[in-house]
């Protein structure tokens, strides 16, 4: 006899595209699990470190379901901490995918895609 186990995501993996959406939403709580190194070289806006009494709050604050953003560097250890928050009642819990290094790739193709600004193409003679 086999069991089968169905997995039901807690959470919601969003992409970069959909981030400034979720960035717009009132009362958003923001979470960035990277180190203090890399959080000095910039975060998302809002974004709070991830501290326990930053958990604590949103833990106290369930009953009234605040959307909350988790991003880490890579989008994988934030997974945890939104399983965590699911634990609790919180239902409006978003990882980015692909974490801080998509979001980076994301802007910096914005950038390069601006009006007046030249492509870079390899040279050809």
């Amino acid at each position: 006899m086999t069991r089968e186990t169905t997995t039901t995501l807690s959470y919601q993996d969003i992409s970069v595209d959909q981030l400034d959406e979720l960035l717009a939403t009132e009362d958003l709580v923001v979470i960035d699990m990277r180190d203090t190194r890399t959080r000095q070289q910039g975060s998302l806006p809002g974004a709070q470190p991830h501290t326990d009494a930053v958990v604590h709050a949103l833990i106290r604050r369930r009953k009234r379901d605040p959307a909350v953003l988790v991003y880490c560097y890579h989008g994988i250890q934030s997974r945890d901490l939104c399983r965590f928050l699911a634990q609790f009642g919180l239902s409006s819990i978003y990882n980015l995918n692909g974490g801080w290094r998509a979001w980076e790739r994301h802007r910096k193709a914005a950038r390069d895609e601006r009006p007046g600004r030249a492509a870079t193409r390899p040279f050809s003679p």
